[in-house]
């Protein structure tokens, strides 16, 4: 096995997602144990800030590297967007991600998990960004589903649909 090559619908695939599955599973089951305190748990806000470093220290760096391709290394899909959202989302529990998260997130970066555009496999960082970056976005909407109770609502859809257009508009 070539580690540092990743091919979709592969064995290397069927387990990233496995393991997405998994750690979203351990996170809803240990957040309805604890029930649901006002204010995020620590665990949540670990998991957003360390997401956050990372994805703040991956952008500069490939902004300041030889590596900077602005069509490539700029964060200008919706996918790198909804990350930073759900990071902060479990940060902060600000109201006005959680339609982010769930729309964009299960909506339209569904599709990254199920047919990834990637070819980097897991001895290179862009495979664990990939799927960090995916895995958090959809892990952390259906935590909202499944361990927090979030059910949205028609006005929700209309604030995904606003902040949609204001994507497209920037």
């Amino acid at each position: 096995m070539d580690l540092e090559i990743f091919r979709a619908f592969s064995a290397l695939h069927a387990a990233t997602l496995g393991a997405i599955a998994l750690l979203t599973a351990l996170a809803v089951i240990v957040a309805r144990r604890r029930g649901l305190p006002a204010q995020p748990a620590r665990y949540e806000r670990l998991v957003g800030w360390a997401y956050l470093a990372a994805w703040a220290t991956t952008y500069a760096y490939l902004a300041l590297s030889d590596l900077h391709e602005p069509a490539k290394t700029l964060p200008l899909h919706l996918c790198h967007w909804t990350a930073a959202a759900a990071a902060l989302l479990l940060i902060t529990r600000r109201p006005v991600l959680r339609p982010l998260v769930y729309f964009w997130g299960l909506a339209l970066c569904t599709q990254a998990l199920i047919t990834p555009v990637l070819t980097e496999g897991p001895a290179l960082y862009p495979f664990w960004f990939f799927w960090t970056t995916h895995g958090m976005i959809v892990g952390v909407a259906f935590y909202e589903v499944l361990a927090r109770g979030y059910r949205p609502t028609l006005r929700d859809y209309g604030i995904a649909c606003a902040a949609a257009a204001l994507y497209l508009a920037a």
